[in-house]
């Protein structure tokens, strides 16, 4: 491809953005053309499939006074800027709406006195680590010892327990009904443990002999 065909390639890509107002005609260098062909490529492959028509990116005009484009790696790099705004606010939009779903879910099945917390009691995790923002490599682990039930509730390492309900205490907030359902559940948990399966069975000796 020699220096007019990049050019024109240039001029086309910025044209099917739709962002620019052509008040002159434009004389981009060919140094100008190669340092942002790659960096507008991607940016418009990505325009074209946007299908939201609400995403607002900056407008360009073209006059004789820019005529030039020695600032096109400007104007890139803020519609660059603009759609990383976008993805943050959609993907902040889209858990938000995952997280009141779930929150009516569990709502629901707190409500069921009929249930035990164990019953729903991924569920109830998952929603936990979304509350507190625990580290992605962290949840897998603390929804493993959150979901423990029966005998394997002794095999867990107390530390764990007491690491984990800290972190909870540090992160959320205790004032709904499902940080009250996660803190009730993991405190129960941390109880049984610390009571250790020899006292449980010797308890339960006790009350056949009574």
């Amino acid at each position: 491809m020699n220096e007019s065909e990049r050019r024109l390639l240039f001029l086309s890509l910025l044209n099917t953005t739709e962002l620019i107002e052509w008040r002159s005609v434009a004389l981009p260098s060919d140094s100008i053309v190669q340092n942002n062909m790659e960096a507008l490529a991607k940016f418009v492959g990505w325009m074209i499939g946007l299908q939201n028509p609400t995403v607002i990116f900056s407008r360009i005009a073209i006059t004789p006074e820019n005529r030039y484009c020695e600032n096109a790696k400007y104007w890139i790099e803020a519609w660059i800027q603009e759609k990383r705004n976008f993805d943050e606010g959609y993907r902040d939009s889209s858990l938000a709406s995952k997280q009141m779903r779930r929150e009516e879910a569990l709502e629901r099945l707190i409500k069921n006195h009929s249930l035990k917390t164990e019953d729903y009691a991924r569920l109830l995790a998952i929603w936990t680590w979304e509350a507190c923002n625990v580290p992605t490599a962290l949840r897998e682990v603390y929804t493993d010892i959150f979901t423990t039930k029966n005998i394997k509730v002794y095999e867990i390492k107390t530390v764990d327990l007491e690491d984990m309900l800290s972190y909870m205490e540090d992160a959320l907030s205790a004032g709904s009904i499902f940080a009250h359902a996660a803190f009730k559940h993991v405190r129960l948990l941390l109880a049984k443990n610390r009571a250790g399966l020899a006292t449980v069975l010797e308890c339960r000796m006790e009350s056949l002999i009574i």
